[in-house]
């Protein structure tokens, strides 16, 4: 046998029997909608979301439209994303999350008037199926 054909049956071998990655599968949509008034200067937190085991999830779009003044946010992993002051903040590039990963939503007034805040998250969940 030559060396060609040794090391064409070695590559195919190799090849055949090595597996890059995993797949994904679509498993739903999840949808945030939550609306809230901070009355206090505290945070108040409203809706949490937690990527579930064996599962990633892929963040669409996320906003807070703020009307008032105070601080609406989203946290990502402690990350926080803040709308101040009657700005909306939209988040509007994907953001992949993986198991354990979570969404916080919440927000505070910082003065005398009560703050109500509209978010919105849109999040495609997958499940991670190995072959």
């Amino acid at each position: 046998m030559d060396f060609k054909k040794i090391l064409l049956i070695f590559f195919l071998f190799v090849g055949l029997n090595t597996v890059a990655q995993n797949r994904l599968e679509f498993n739903q949509v999840v949808t945030i909608d939550t609306s809230f008034t901070a009355t206090g200067g505290s945070n108040i937190y409203t809706d949490t979301y937690i990527v579930p085991n064996n599962k990633v999830a892929k963040v669409v779009l996320a906003k807070i439209n703020n009307y008032s003044s105070g601080y609406g946010n989203i946290w990502v992993n402690g990350v926080q994303w803040s709308a101040l002051d009657g700005n909306d903040i939209s988040i509007d590039r994907p953001l992949w999350l993986k198991a354990g990963d979570n969404i916080v939503c919440g927000g505070r007034k910082y003065n005398t008037y009560n703050v109500t805040y509209f978010m919105h998250i849109n999040i495609i969940e997958f499940n991670i199926v190995t072959d």
